[in-house]
């Protein structure tokens, strides 16, 4: 037998036992990925940073690549409009929202300003009664109140009808 054809079926030897390596990595971190799939939708990014300790960047494209073409991800515009309808029920602000769309590696669409004013309201009104039965002390309260929640400055003064200097923060 000639030596280089040994040579030959070696190296190719180790090329598909290499290959068969890098497939069972590839379907461990499939499996992986159904496995958060099936607790709840993630998008491509947050499955990147669960898995990304214990795969690497190459296999956890591949399988990524793998989970796409048989469908098991939603898209991001599906998955980003459901997380901000989650949030809206929620009576979550804008700022909120926007923050969780981020750190998911999801799009941002453009918020209309009187959907969060009327958000505003609804909070106030759930936590605080009729807006209009306001005293001075918890106009105060329900600033700071909505503060808290990233609720931008220019809508807690339009929902509380008050001007900037009549409110300490």
């Amino acid at each position: 037998m000639d030596p280089e054809v040994k040579s030959e079926t070696s190296e190719e030897r180790a090329t598909s036992e290499l290959s068969e390596t890098t497939d069972k990595t590839v379907q461990e971190a499939l499996t992986c990925i159904l496995q958060h799939l099936s607790r709840r939708d993630h998008s491509p990014l947050e499955l990147e940073q669960k898995l990304s300790a214990r795969f690497s960047v190459v296999v956890l494209q591949q399988a990524l690549a793998l989970a796409r073409d048989r469908q098991y991800l939603r898209s991001e515009q599906s998955l980003g409009q459901d997380l901000i309808e989650q949030h809206l029920r929620k009576l979550k602000s804008h700022a909120y929202i926007e923050a969780q769309l981020h750190q998911r590696g999801l799009p941002v669409p453009a918020f209309a300003p009187d959907a969060e004013l009327a958000i505003a309201e609804q909070l106030l009104e759930k936590k605080f009664g009729p807006l209009q039965n306001l005293q001075y002390d918890l106009k105060s309260k329900a600033c700071r109140y909505l503060q808290s929640r990233g609720f931008a400055d220019r809508t807690i003064r339009m929902v509380l009808n008050v001007s900037d200097e009549s409110i300490a923060y």
